[in-house]
């Protein structure tokens, strides 16, 4: 009988530590997926959802390549730094030579315009621009602000940042700076919360247009050659069917 309670303990076991190893090789299979913490691109809703463009857009390059993705929110830094340290597969941001060392560019997502707003009443113009001495950008975007504003108009100007679109709008509110640099128009969301009406920005004034890639870590441990060709192909083919574009049109911009 001891005998028999004996092997029956040892079956109990060899079978939760088959169904723990499985599920831990399922989870390191799947690939990790920063997604920036910004809407319309990345959030988390009031039923603890990950939902946003991004999320829409690997959900379907998931079904194309047969892939499975593991979504992290997070700030435009630390998707920066993760990829550099292999600490997550693949991410969507814009395109950095700064970061060529460390990922593979796989493609090309669509084009987004970099624009300038102000506060109600504000019109910009290139004199304007020019003679802002205190402008504000998105935390991890500096190279890009940088780029588009201060080295094409106003290399001297105090550039301060904020966390978010909220915080960003917060500060122009207050007149901390007298233009905001912000990557799309998806402010629509962030007006909500902040209780603004969309007249509160003006006129937006496009700075220059960048590039959203899909990009690999080089570090990364669970994408293969293979994997990276299968994403090359799905994504492509989500541009030349218009895939791309249809979910973006989904969420709403102002114009």
């Amino acid at each position: 009988m001891k005998v028999l309670k004996k092997n029956m303990k040892i079956k109990a076991l060899v079978v939760f530590l088959t169904f723990a190893i499985t599920t831990s090789q399922a989870l390191a299979d799947k690939v990790k997926v920063g997604v920036i913490n910004l809407k319309p691109w990345g959030s988390v809703s009031t039923n603890r959802e990950i939902v946003g463009q991004h999320i829409d857009l690997f959900n379907e390059l998931s079904k194309r390549s047969g892939l499975s993705f593991q979504y992290q929110i997070l700030s435009i830094p630390r998707i920066k730094e993760s990829l550099k340290m292999g600490e997550i597969d693949m991410t969507v941001i814009f395109q950095r030579e700064e970061m060529a060392p460390y990922v593979n560019f796989i493609g090309l997502v669509m084009p987004y315009n970099y624009y300038l707003v102000g506060k109600k009443g504000t019109s910009f113009d290139k004199a304007k621009v020019s003679s802002l001495k205190k402008v504000g950008y998105i935390e991890g975007e500096e190279d890009v602000a940088k780029k588009c504003f201060s080295d094409q108009y106003n290399p001297t100007a105090k550039m301060l940042s904020a966390p978010d679109y909220g915080d960003l709008l917060k500060m122009l509110n207050k007149d901390r700076f007298g233009g905001a640099t912000i990557p799309s128009k998806g402010l629509k969301a962030y007006l909500d919360e902040i209780g603004q009406g969309h007249e509160f920005v003006s006129q937006l004034f496009i700075l220059c247009k960048n590039e959203a890639y899909l990009q690999t870590s080089r570090k990364s441990t669970t994408l293969k050659p293979d994997d990276m060709q299968s994403l090359r192909r799905s994504l492509a083919s989500m541009r030349q069917d218009g895939t791309i574009e249809r979910i973006a049109a989904k969420y709403s911009e102002l114009d």
